[in-house]
């Protein structure tokens, strides 16, 4: 687990074992970067900060679930992949929001946040058909199924594709070149 992994299970074990002190800690130290996995999975940017303030009151809801021996970081992530799914589909009447199937991205990418990363550039810079399945999947919810049906490809070619996809966008945050 990285020195930032280990920061953020040291905040999250305080408070559950009722030391509401490490509260601002954890805040300050993963506002930016949940931020940044709110931005990824909402349609609409604008309930960025709601998502990211929603992860928080869940994670003081459900504190006593955290399992201290896992990574702490990736509880908050997938708290704000939820939070996000619920709202695209509580503000957009999205008829699923499906969960990903197999495609974390993994911490390193999560680690850019601070440096304000506009994803959004990064998406406008794929092709068509990579920008659809992303978009498609990410922000829509659509499972690899129903994207495959709109671009005329199979199921498993849509899952390939966009675990392609995931590594060019992270190969590009971690070298710069894309």
């Amino acid at each position: 687990m990285s020195k930032y992994g280990k920061k953020v299970n040291r905040c999250l074990g305080k408070i559950k074992q009722g030391d509401e002190s490490f509260y601002k800690e954890l805040f300050d130290l993963t506002f930016n970067h949940l931020g940044v996995v709110a931005k990824i999975y909402l349609f609409n940017k604008s309930y960025c900060d709601d998502v990211v303030m929603e992860t928080y009151e869940r994670v003081m809801k459900y504190i006593s679930t955290f399992d201290e021996s896992k990574d702490g970081y990736n509880w908050l992530c997938q708290i704000t992949k939820r939070v996000a799914y619920a709202f695209n589909f509580e503000n957009r009447n999205f008829d699923t929001a499906c969960e990903p199937e197999g495609t974390n991205i993994g911490d390193d990418f999560f680690d850019r946040a601070d440096q304000n990363i506009d994803l959004n550039n990064i998406i406008d810079k794929l092709d068509a058909e990579s920008k659809t399945i992303i978009i498609s999947y990410y922000y829509l919810g659509m499972t690899y199924e129903e994207i495959g049906e709109k671009i005329g490809k199979t199921k498993s070619a849509v899952c390939k594709r966009l675990k392609t996809i995931l590594k060019e966008i992270k190969k590009f945050l971690q070298d710069g070149n894309f």
